[in-house]
């Protein structure tokens, strides 16, 4: 990212649709990496290298801004499953599990949260600092010094969803991510003009590496859209394929499914697919 700033500082490496039909926010490499700073040198102002922070966000580019905040600043960020208040409500237990066992520094969040993250919070040790990370200073970005972060620094952890059975974590040091994105760029055939959809949530390992970390590593855009978007209307996932000449896009296999059973056949007569090179199947990533 701060390589790319500096040399392509204009260039957008991500889209948002928020409706899953229209374009509301992008960013380009060198917005994304001022915030970044801006949140990496308020993390540093803690003195929370090494530390875990929990990202609690909806599908936006506002919690790529934190995750990069956190690489930037050596901290271990956490991401969970939060796409709406009413996910936070529903997974309270869940976040709990997963703040008690990452031994959580802080929370970030947004400013729409931030009621009932802090309800939640009353439940963890007073010490856990909670922050709006949307509301920073960009400016705070001149007070960022750059830590000493190795291969064998850990970038995040990622967890279970905590559907089936208490969250499990697995600790992903920069190597172990490196080496994902590296062999996901090849076995997936990208090229300099491959553009990337996804709708998965941020908090699954799919959504998190084939959505955003991968097509970011390779350097190509990716375009991103909330989940209930496509749940309340699948054809939208293909109709911005076909708008946005998408060649790599997957889901897991309801995702399919569902495209299958809910898709009228007189909404295929404007789709044009044929730029969709690599669809990949989620449930086996």
């Amino acid at each position: 990212l701060q390589e790319r700033a500096i040399t392509t500082p204009q260039k957008i490496p991500y889209l948002f649709l928020e409706d899953g039909e229209n374009e509301t926010t992008t960013i380009t490499y060198g917005e994304l990496d001022k915030k970044a700073r801006a949140i990496a040198a308020y993390l540093q102002s803690k003195q929370l290298f090494g530390e875990r922070v929990l990202l609690a966000y909806p599908s936006g580019l506002d919690f790529i801004a934190a995750l990069f905040g956190c690489f930037y600043a050596g901290v271990i960020a956490v991401p969970v499953n939060a796409a709406s208040v009413h996910d936070i409500t529903k997974s309270r237990d869940v976040i709990i599990n997963i703040s008690k066992d990452a031994n959580i520094a802080g929370i970030f969040t947004i400013d729409a949260y931030l009621p009932q993250i802090k309800t939640l919070s009353e439940e963890l040790p007073l010490t856990v600092f909670i922050s709006d990370s949307t509301c920073l200073d960009v400016n705070l970005s001149s007070n960022y010094q750059t830590p000493h972060v190795s291969e064998d620094t850990i970038a995040y952890l990622q967890y279970t969803s905590g559907s089936t059975a208490s969250p499990k974590g697995a600790i992903i040091q920069h190597q172990n991510l490196i080496h994902s994105l590296k062999e996901t760029i090849k076995a997936w055939d990208y090229k300099k003009s491959s553009i990337t959809l996804n709708w998965a949530p941020h908090s699954h390992i799919y959504g998190l590496i084939a959505g955003v970390l991968t097509p970011f590593y390779h350097g190509t855009l990716s375009i991103l859209m909330p989940t209930y978007t496509f749940l309340t209307k699948p054809i939208r996932w293909l109709n911005a394929i076909s708008q946005y000449r998408v060649t790599h896009s997957g889901c897991p296999n309801f995702g399919y499914d569902l495209c299958i059973q809910e898709i009228q056949d007189d909404e295929l007569s404007e789709l044009n697919l044929k730029n969709w090179t690599t669809a990949i199947n989620g449930g086996e990533f």
